[in-house]
This record gives C-alpha cells, structure tokens and sequence, in this order.
C-alpha cells in the first residue's frame, strides 16, 4: 500500500510539473517572439547562463529560485539535496546534478508552487534548456527514474523536439548519460525504451520498474 501510494504521488507530481513548464514555455515563448523554436528565445545566450531565464521562471511563480553566481548561501536552503542525483543504474551521472547545493553548471535552481524542485540550465552549445525536476527535494534517493525526472525545452540539432518534451535534452557533451534516451543529434526517443522516466509516465500512467528494467 506504502508503495501504491508513493507511485500515485510521484505520477502526479511529475504530470503537474510538466504542465507548469508548458505552460510557462508557450509564455515565454509568445513573449520573446519564438513560437517555432525555443533556440531562438536563448540565441545570443552563453552557455550555463542566466541569460533571458529570469523571464521564463517569472511565468512559473517560483515559490523560491537561486540562479548560479548570485551569492546565495545553499546551505540555508533546505529543499536542497546534499548530493547530486545519481543515474537510472544508481551509479553517479555523467552529465546532470540533480537539485542538490554544489554549485554547479546549472543556471537555475528553483521550488516551484507545488513542492517540486528543478534545475534549469542553458546546454553548452545553448540550443536547449535540460531540465531536471526533483519531486521529494532533498528527501532520497535522489535517483533518475524513482524521485528525479528529465524534462527539456527544445533539442540540440532535432526538429522533432522544439517545445516541451520528456526527454533528455543535454548536447551529450559528458558521455553516455547513463541509459537516458537524449534528443540530441536528430535522435527520436522512446517512452518505452527503458530509457524515458519521465515520457513513460506521461504514457503509461505508471512509473518505470526500475528492477524489471535491469538497474
């Protein structure tokens, strides 16, 4: 029963947040003058910056936000997880954080209205935003796939992926990511793949089995 319940929490919270991100991308999206492409709201944009992000939060109604450099003491922030998220397998990820308080590449950490956490960042050829959601913050096991999901804003070098998509969204410069399914390069992902936590979800209802799947 404990565990029918910590299911039907996760899937809710990760169809919430995915919701406020859509919705906050076609915002923003409208308000920068680049519905086709969300490229073309960070073109001009540095690497793991800030950059214009401060209006894409703005549409979210952050319950709390820290961008990188600002001086905020991470220590004070208990929503922050002490660690960064490990992988689908369990083992340490390659090219993501996690909401955690290292200071990282990650432009944006935020607690967004509904109890959920979330890094935001701009990828390192910025023409993307991958996002990292974290629905129990700093409560474990901090892990891809049971409490930590990917999301992105648009998709290095896809045209599949120009909006809000379930998927790992980096440019794949920090290896093999560790089993996620990434949109970079033109790649088209599966929700059924063993690799999309979060898309499986979005489809099915339910979350991965991360035994049955082989981590």
């Amino acid at each position: 029963m404990i565990n029918n319940f910590r299911e039907k929490v996760t899937i809710a919270k990760v169809k919430e947040t995915y919701s406020i991100f859509a919705q906050a991308e076609k915002r923003w999206q409208e308000e920068f003058d680049c519905v086709a492409d969300v490229e073309a709201c960070i073109s001009g944009c540095r690497a793991h910056s800030a950059c214009n992000l401060k209006e894409f939060v703005k549409y979210i109604k952050v319950a709390d936000v820290i961008y990188k450099g600002d001086g905020t003491d991470r220590n004070k922030k208990k929503w922050l997880s002490d660690n960064p998220a490990t992988a689908l397998d369990g083992t340490s990820g390659q090219s993501y954080w996690g909401v955690s308080k290292k200071d990282n590449l990650y432009s944006v950490q935020m607690l967004l209205p509904n109890g959920v956490s979330a890094v935001l960042m701009l990828d390192t050829f910025v023409k993307n935003l991958p996002i990292f959601i974290d629905i129990n913050n700093s409560a474990g096991p901090n892990r891809i796939g049971a409490d930590v999901f990917p999301l992105a804003l648009g998709a290095f070098k896809n045209d599949r992926y120009k909006g809000i998509n379930p998927y790992y969204g980096e440019d794949g410069s920090g290896g093999s990511d560790k089993g996620l399914c990434s949109t970079r390069n033109g790649k088209i992902c599966s929700p059924d793949d063993g690799h999309s936590p979060t898309a499986y979800i979005l489809k099915h209802n339910k979350v991965f089995d991360l035994k049955k799947l082989g981590y």
